[in-house]
């Protein structure tokens, strides 16, 4: 298996890729890749002091069978300040949206029964705080001279938001993830994820 991906890796690289991905309709999905698929880069050492921020987020959706018509969403930080005896930084916020709180919001023109109260909806609502958060919180806990890295539970890709079905949400979500990213690059703050799977040997 692995002498097959080897293969494939050396078939498309450099030129042949390039090609490839021309004589496709549909680009808008592909990734791209920036160097050749065979560049092999050294790890870099470790430096003795380093930041380390993380957020992640919970939800307890709206519960049509008791007429609950409100959800919650609730985001947890934490800052590392590895390498020190700096006390770490933890916090979390609980937000209680509501039909009326909905409504009052100067981000989304939606109507409550028909998209806010949707599980996707929330979900998509939760990973955009916890996104805002870490930036917030990376912002805040960055030192002079020292390195920062920004932990984000899940992918960085906006799969999640394909599964909205009003566009106009959408929409306004996407765009205000991108400018997020943009924020992150603005202050040169490096933004990972990574993939946890509950029960599993990760």
């Amino acid at each position: 298996l692995v002498d097959a991906l080897i293969n494939i890796v050396n078939k498309y690289s450099g030129q042949q890729l390039q090609e490839d991905l021309g004589l496709q309709e549909n680009k808008k999905n592909i990734a791209e890749p920036l160097e050749p698929l065979q560049s092999r880069c050294p790890l870099p050492s470790r430096p003795q002091e380093y930041t380390l921020c993380a957020t992640d987020g919970s939800q307890i959706l709206p519960d049509r069978n008791y007429n609950a018509d409100f959800f919650l969403l609730n985001i947890s930080q934490i800052a590392f300040q590895i390498g020190t005896l700096e006390l770490p930084i933890i916090a979390n916020s609980t937000d209680f949206y509501t039909p009326e709180s909905i409504d009052a919001s100067e981000d989304f023109s939606v109507d409550f029964e028909k998209v806010a109260n949707s599980p996707e909806f929330v979900s998509a609502l939760r990973q955009e705080k916890e996104l805002s958060g870490l930036l917030d919180l990376a912002i805040s806990s960055q030192k002079t001279e020292r390195p920062i890295l920004s932990l984000a539970d899940g992918t960085l890709i906006a799969w999640h938001l394909k599964n909205l079905r009003d566009k106009a949400s959408q929409n306004q979500f996407l765009e205000r993830y991108c400018q997020l990213l943009a924020e992150f690059r603005l202050h040169q703050l490096p933004l990972v994820s990574y993939l946890s799977f509950p029960g599993g040997q990760d």
